[in-house]
């Protein structure tokens, strides 16, 4: 337990930098070796650059794992879709760097006594949709690029019709009435 008037933290008591303290003031924190992370362990060769996700939860912290590699919160696996809670004293394992969490009696922990957080269940449908979002952007991102692109090169439709000449029956109607219909009002002009 920390002393009041001390934030909650995060102590490596086993690994590449060992007695290393990382100061939990905000949530969610995320570990791992990009120079990005808010409890960054850059000397950990087994772990990912952003490999885990600690967010704040009643008198204690939800870890998930958002990377590859293993995660363990005292003793126990943690998944990307399955998380697990630890409050002060509990342990976690990221790569090979163990460490202690330790939190204050007026520190984030204990101030978010009330705060609704978020279930499993919850995280993983925001976790699909936000995946799904990202794909129909990207998905349809490409389409005023590939319509502008083919119609800018008469040569992409030249080909296009003629495949679908050769292989689509109902579109050769369609060119057989287009080409004499054209004819018959190029008659009828004269």
């Amino acid at each position: 337990m920390r002393q009041p008037g001390q934030p909650d933290c995060l102590q490596i008591v086993n690994g590449p930098e060992d007695g290393a303290e990382f100061s939990l003031v905000r949530s969610p924190a995320i570990i791992g070796q990009d120079p990005l992370c808010t409890i960054l362990i850059s000397l950990d060769s087994m772990a990912a650059p952003r490999q885990a996700q600690l967010s704040v939860v009643a008198d204690g912290y939800r870890i998930r794992r958002i990377g590859r590699g293993k995660v363990y919160a005292n003793g126990q696996e943690v998944g990307i879709f399955r998380s697990r809670i630890i409050q002060d004293g509990g342990y976690i394992q990221v790569g090979q760097t163990m460490f202690v969490l330790e939190c204050a009696s007026d520190g984030l922990a204990r101030r978010s006594r009330g705060l609704v957080s978020e279930s499993d269940i919850i995280w993983t449908v925001r976790r699909i949709s936000r995946t799904v979002a990202s794909f129909v952007r990207m998905t349809l991102g490409w389409i005023p690029w590939a319509i502008a692109h083919v119609l800018s090169n008469w040569w992409i439709l030249l080909g296009i019709a003629v495949v679908l000449y050769l292989i689509w029956p109902p579109f050769n109607r369609f060119v057989y009435l287009l080409y004499f219909n054209t004819i018959r009002r190029l008659i009828d002009l004269f």
